[in-house]
């Protein structure tokens, strides 16, 4: 099972910037070195072995091994229960994460 948190709805969106590789480690996935936490109405599709992120209107934003640019902003382990229900598993725990508000893929 992938780890895979979403954010609650936001009113404010950060605009600090986040460009890396979508990774998988650990059942976790990873902007570079950031855990993501993805937004709102977000979704994980895993169909056919593919592991691609969906926005809330179901479109595909990014997949597994893309170059991705992320909006929002850098979270502390403190402050993630402001922005997501769920806690992190401990494998999961880097100490960066990333509130990524939006999504645009780079290249593949």
């Amino acid at each position: 099972m992938i780890f895979f948190p979403t954010m609650r709805p936001a009113t404010a969106v950060p605009a600090a910037g986040l460009e890396g590789r979508l990774t998988l480690r650990n059942g976790c996935l990873w902007i570079g070195n950031y855990l993501a936490l993805w937004p709102s109405g977000s979704t994980l599709d895993t169909r056919d072995g593919a592991v691609i992120i969906r926005d809330a209107a179901g479109q595909s934003v990014a997949s597994l091994g893309a170059l991705i640019r992320a909006g929002g902003a850098a979270a502390t382990e403190p402050e993630l229960a402001q922005f997501i229900s769920r806690t992190v598993p401990e494998e999961c725990r880097s100490g960066l994460y990333f509130r990524a508000y939006t999504i645009t893929a780079l290249a593949q």
